[in-house]
């Protein structure tokens, strides 16, 4: 009777560890495009939009690519896209990098403003069952 309820007890936490809800954020990662090209850095925002709740969700753009897995992830809901793509020039300029004025190497915007901003058209739903990776190709300036 006792290795039974070990049994009993044993199975009853593993059913529950595999009924985790479906409910929470979601990892989401992809690779952003301009035109042809591969953006060397920027951002990615997920700005929460039709009440959906919770704060924006910023991924940095690493050689095209972004991950947002902070708190867990993206919350479920829709969102409006805002992208800011970057390319390196080569040249070194003076700009404050947040602590002092320093020689860093100049980035300039590739993707179209209107991207950047509260206007944005880009949206996306993240539902229990969308996908994690979600791209976006923007078309060059």
């Amino acid at each position: 009777m006792r290795n039974v309820l070990c049994l009993l007890i044993i199975f009853s936490f593993l059913f529950l560890a595999g009924c985790g809800s479906t409910d929470g954020p979601r990892i989401v990662y992809g690779r952003v495009t301009v035109g042809n090209d591969i953006p060397d850095t920027g951002e990615v925002r997920f700005m929460p939009v039709e009440g959906t709740r919770g704060s924006v969700n910023v991924a940095l753009i690493v050689n095209g690519e972004y991950r947002i897995e902070g708190r867990g992830g993206v919350p479920l809901g829709n969102y409006r896209i805002e992208i800011i793509a970057k390319q390196k020039t080569g040249k070194q300029v003076r700009q404050y990098n947040g602590f002092e004025m320093a020689m860093v190497e100049e980035e300039i915007p590739i993707s179209p403003p209107v991207y950047a901003g509260s206007n944005s058209p880009l949206t996306q739903e993240v539902t229990s069952t969308s996908g994690n990776k979600v791209d976006f190709d923007l078309p060059a300036e």
